[in-house]
């Protein structure tokens, strides 16, 4: 999202960069679904990778990887939602999304710090 180039930003976002880095991956910033979608279908088809998008760009990703042509799918998902109908909103399509042919588990978040925890439960 386009937030995430924000210079207020950046403190959370090297954090989750050496939270990567550390699990031996990189971090890969896009403002729009569209730039997503471009690095998703460069990518070899065997490569892990996991999404984290706001809630707005969220589907927009997910729309682009369902279009036709080789394209690398997420392992995990992660939403970042703020409190609020956004929220419930997110958890709604994400429990919808589990009988989906995607099939990947997917977190609805609020911050980085969360984003970086649930990282150290599932890919340590």
């Amino acid at each position: 999202s386009e937030k995430c180039f924000k210079p207020d930003r950046k403190p959370m976002y090297d954090e989750l960069s050496a939270e990567v880095q550390s699990l031996r991956g990189a971090l890969q910033l896009f403002k729009k679904a569209s730039r997503f979608s471009t690095w998703a279908q460069s990518r070899p088809v065997e490569m892990r990778y996991i999404l984290l998008a706001d809630w707005r760009e969220t589907k927009p990703c997910l729309q682009l990887l369902t279009e036709p042509g080789p394209k690398v799918h997420p392992s995990l998902l992660y939403v970042m939602c703020e409190e609020g109908k956004g929220m419930e909103r997110a958890k709604v399509w994400a429990s919808w999304l589990a009988d989906t042919p995607w099939r990947m588990p997917v977190f609805i978040v609020q911050s980085i710090t969360e984003v970086v925890c649930k990282l150290r439960e599932h890919c340590v």
